[in-house]
């Protein structure tokens, strides 16, 4: 008998170790995990490595234990389809839950096997609860694998990192939970990276602005991440605490960890009013992301993981032009992107220099790189960051106006602006003026849907023309207005194409200009060859603008929002000396806080508040006037630093998203700025406020009507890698839609 009792408790123990042996340990000291808390971990796991992005789960948001189905989106068509097989689902399942939740005896299969999920004797109160708690989670096995092979290129130095901080090595793992390894992650309220930091708590560790972003830098970020837990820890003294306060923040958490006591009680009963789904989950998801990906083969198999690049760091002595460093040092743009995530769009584009002190990675071999960064030339370097110039359009105004008292071309401003080909602008738009040296380049929003096979179709109501096929190395973008079309190889320049003036049209076109062309008339271009070129042919296009005057919000003649102009005052009124100092008057724009005009200032915030007799933790509100202080910092390097906080929002997320449309939504009673942007529509107050010039956010009724762009997240498809590996479809998007 005994021996028996022995054998079943090996047994026992045995199947207990195969199916949770990340509890053990210890890890089981570390990252404990309660009995409560099992449920959702092996709900995880079964996302993570179980369901691809083509499937979901419907399940009861508190009770992860209750999956209700498992949902096919294949062959569902379009993302509005597919929400709506979900949303048809899910009212499957309330309807069911209502019948049960009065009382009524399962009858059919359906009835029969819901009932039987929430156990022996099941009350008609646990129905009803269940019947608001119907979620559905996508599934991102086909993710957690592309995110799995990215980490190979950092996560070993990231675990060094950890190491190095007296820190659990595992915790490495938490970029699976927050972005898949993917350094261009960006949420849609500005949390980057593959730390998925937010600006204000971005800067207290690293760079933050409008040149680097040192978020996107994944080691950078690491270093920063492993300070930031460790605080975390020093103040919660534990990591399911300190875990879940890198989601819900560590004053949330204290708060929990008052009411509450153990972190258990808090996950059973902590209900704090934004401890929501994802930061009850969180911790969760961490265990069975970190175990997933220690026992990857168990699930994908054989996994080819990316390399990290070797490189040489050099600490910049003056700011220097990513041309002048490429050529230099003989290599591309490309490379130093690469190895350099931390640096913005703008340095590439020629906008800003590498910044002075900048810790500069050179792709390529140590030695070599060393020898040759101790020959940098001094005039390589310059003295100062470019500036960065706008101009708020005033009634009055043309393109052509504008462009000649910045004296800069119309076709520069426009491709700098992304306007419509006829140079259309309004008043009250911020146009940046581009600067010397930068290159042209056709902003994001203008890049055509439809590609077939190298050739771009251009659609007319009445025909549809078509352009020559490209060569290798090319690429299509839209044109405005009228161009002739320009290839240049080898430094020889030649017309591949004259097109007509009386419609857009699309264009090849690549980010270098090898030719640099000069407008001699409408559909005509004249090319000036420029120093040979390597590789592929390269191509421009120089548009030719008619002048159309500033129009005021709201005339006739209105066009699609033009995501790239920002709308809104950025400039000082009212310059005023008090007590010997300059101060001048600003109207609060949306995304700002007094925290925001102390940086930009470099001054404390109490010299803000003292001078407006604001009381400490009085919250500014958009569209409230106050006085600022001049003094390290001048009016116009403000402005410039107030426009470019805001340039970057709206780059950074049209990097990452885009709108594919616009809807009506009534204002109802009880709806509050924060409510419809972060409960209602889940976007921020600048992009609602963009699609809505003119509406004053500051009184809203009901009743009201404003219109709310519809926001998509570009495919983050990683086919080619998954396919062979684990051979999924090659159709199968990775997607992170969570309703």
């Amino acid at each position: 008998m005994r021996s028996l009792f022995l054998s079943l408790s090996i047994i026992a123990a045995l199947v207990f170790t195969f199916i949770m042996p990340v509890y053990d340990g210890v890890a089981a000291e570390q990252f404990p995990v309660h009995g409560s808390m099992r449920a959702n971990v092996e709900f995880w796991k079964s996302i993570y490595a179980k369901h691809p992005s083509t499937s979901g789960l419907i399940h009861d948001s508190s009770n992860l234990a209750v999956v209700y189905e498992v949902v096919d989106l294949r062959g569902a068509g379009s993302r509005k389809a597919k929400k709506k097989k979900i949303k048809g689902i899910k009212d499957k399942y309330q309807k069911v839950l209502t019948k049960l939740g009065r009382g009524t005896l399962p009858k059919t299969k359906l009835e029969r096997r819901v009932y039987n999920l929430f156990g022996k004797n099941p009350t008609r109160d646990q129905f009803n609860r269940a019947r608001d708690r119907i979620r559905f989670q996508l599934g991102q096995k086909d993710r957690f694998l592309a995110g799995l092979i990215r980490s190979g290129q950092y996560l070993d130095r990231i675990k060094t990192i950890f190491r190095s901080q007296g820190l659990p090595e595992d915790l490495a793992y938490l970029p699976h939970v927050e972005s898949s390894f993917n350094y261009k992650a960006y949420s849609k309220f500005g949390a980057a990276g593959i730390w998925q930091f937010t600006r204000g708590t971005g800067r207290r560790y690293m760079t933050v602005d409008y040149v680097v972003d040192e978020r996107r830098d994944p080691i950078v970020a690491s270093r920063a991440a492993a300070q930031y837990l460790k605080e975390n820890y020093q103040k919660l003294g534990s990591w399911p605490f300190a875990l879940t306060a890198y989601n819900h923040g560590e004053n949330g958490m204290l708060r929990a960890q008052r009411e509450h006591g153990s972190f258990q009680n808090v996950f059973d009963h902590y209900d704090g009013r934004r401890f929501g789904f994802a930061s009850k989950n969180f911790y969760a998801s961490f265990i069975a992301a970190r175990y997933v990906a220690k026992n990857y083969q168990n699930y994908f198999g054989a996994v080819s993981f990316d390399k990290p690049i070797p490189y040489h760091t050099v600490k910049m002595p003056g700011f220097a032009s990513v041309k002048s460093v490429a050529s230099f040092f003989h290599i591309s743009s490309e490379a130093i992107q690469r190895v350099n995530p931390g640096l913005r769009p703008p340095v590439f584009q020629g906008q800003k220099h590498i910044p002075k002190g900048y810790i500069f990675r050179l792709p390529g071999g140590a030695e070599r790189m060393a020898h040759m960064a101790s020959a940098m030339p001094s005039s390589m370097f310059s003295a100062k960051q470019k500036r960065s110039k706008f101009y708020r359009v005033q009634r009055g105004d043309t393109a052509g106006k504008i462009a000649r008292k910045h004296r800069v071309s119309v076709n520069e401003l426009v491709l700098a602006n992304g306007l419509s080909r006829r140079a259309k602008i309004y008043v009250g738009q911020n146009l940046r003026i581009p600067s010397l040296g930068e290159e042209p380049i056709m902003l994001a929003q203008n890049l055509p849907k439809k590609k077939s096979m190298g050739v771009a179709e251009i659609q007319r109501p009445e025909k549809t023309a078509q352009l020559p096929a490209l060569q290798k190395g090319m690429k299509w973008a839209p044109s405005q207005g009228s161009f002739g079309l320009v290839a240049a190889k080898e430094g020889k320049s030649v017309v591949v194409a004259s097109l007509k003036a009386d419609r857009p049209q699309y264009v090849a076109i690549s980010q270098s200009l090898p030719v640099s062309p000069e407008i001699i008339g409408p559909g005509k271009v004249k090319a000036k060859p420029v120093l040979p070129v390597a590789g592929p042919p390269e191509i421009v296009m120089a548009p030719v603008i008619p002048e159309a005057e500033a129009l005021a919000e709201g005339e006739s003649g209105e066009e699609p929002v033009n995501p790239y102009v920002l709308t809104g005052n950025f400039s000082v009124a009212k310059l005023k000396q008090i007590n010997g100092h300059q101060t001048g008057k600003i109207q609060v724009e949306t995304d700002e806080t007094l925290g925001h005009y102390a940086d930009w200032l470099d001054i404390p915030t109490r010299r803000i508040r003292s001078l407006n007799k604001f009381r400490y933790g009085r919250p500014i509100h958009y569209g409230q006037k106050l006085r600022i202080p001049f003094g390290k910092v001048d009016r116009e390097e403000f402005e410039e630093r107030r426009y470019l906080y805001h340039k970057k929002l709206v780059e950074d997320f049209y990097q990452a998203y885009t709108v594919e449309g616009e809807k009506e939504y009534k204002i109802q009673k009880g709806d509050t700025l924060w409510s419809l942007c972060h409960e209602q529509f889940d976007m921020p107050f600048w992009l609602l406020k963009q699609y809505n010039p003119g509406f004053n956010f500051n009184s809203i009724h009901p009743g009201n009507e404003i219109k709310v762009p519809v926001i998509e997240s570009p495919d983050e498809s990683n086919s080619s890698v998954i396919a062979r590996v684990i051979g999924l479809d090659k159709q199968q998007s990775v997607s992170n839609m969570v309703q």
